[in-house]
Order: C-alpha cells, then structure tokens, then sequence
C-alpha cells in the first residue's frame, strides 16, 4: 500500500479542521455537509490506491463520531 501523499494528508487535515470549527460553533449543518466531504475524500483516496486507508478510516471514525454527539446535543 502507498503511504498517504503530503497533499492528501493536508486535504484530510484541511477538511478536519472546518469540521472541527463548525462542531465548536454548533452547526449541525455544516458540520454534516463536511464530513460527507471527508468521506468522498476517503473513499476516492482508498479506490485510488493512494492512501494509509486505516489512517483515513480512523479519522472518519473520530469524525463520524463527534458529528453524533452533536447531534444529540441538538
């Protein structure tokens, strides 16, 4: 497997932060429409080959999850 790229983790760590700032201002919108954004990046880089796939996954993991609690917040 190829390691993840620099531009993929930057990507990866880009789309994280905004999920993060919109988690902290309580935007359950938003929040939503960006970690459906880092899942299409996942699944692309890991259908591509191009990725540290359990890297990727275990973001999405933290993500998906902190996106629950947000929700039940709500």
């Amino acid at each position: 497997m190829v390691s993840v790229t620099v531009r993929q983790k930057d990507l990866t760590t880009r789309i994280v932060r905004a999920f993060d700032l919109a988690v902290d201002q309580r935007d359950l919108e938003v929040a939503e429409l960006i970690a459906r954004a880092l899942e299409i990046h996942v699944t692309r880089a890991a259908s591509q080959g191009m990725a540290d796939v359990e890297d990727l996954r275990e973001r999405l993991y933290d993500v998906r999850s902190r996106l629950l609690s947000l929700r039940t917040e709500a």
